[in-house]
């Protein structure tokens, strides 16, 4: 019996839109927001390392992704940006990087 249900592992189709966090000016995003391939509805945090987050919903993800990467920055220069081909992005540089895990702990315990 065939599924419309898409199979871990797959990715994700290049149209898919990707939200991408911005600092001030920076063409470069610090992190994205990709949907999840197994869970419609849901994204992960793609580090610029090609690492990924526990799937959360995007308003949780985009909440972390702040909660990561403000520490020491205005927090009103961060913009997100909708885009339909995935980027690239860079390193929260500081003791941002440091509070990932924390983060993902508490996006695995708000499930």
């Amino acid at each position: 019996m065939h599924s419309n249900i898409p199979i871990r592992g797959l990715r994700q189709p290049a149209t898919a839109p990707v939200w991408a966090l911005h600092y001030g000016s920076a063409q470069t995003p610090m992190v994205t927001a990709v949907p999840d391939v197994m869970w419609p509805r849901m994204f992960r945090l793609r580090w610029p390392d090609g690492s990924t987050s526990d799937n959360a919903n995007l308003t949780r993800c985009k909440d972390a992704a702040l909660a990561l990467c403000a520490p020491g920055r205005n927090p009103q220069c961060f913009r997100w940006h909708l885009s339909d081909k995935p980027t690239e992005g860079r390193t929260c540089a500081g003791p941002a990087r440091a509070h990932q895990d924390t983060a993902r702990h508490e996006m695995e315990g708000a499930r």
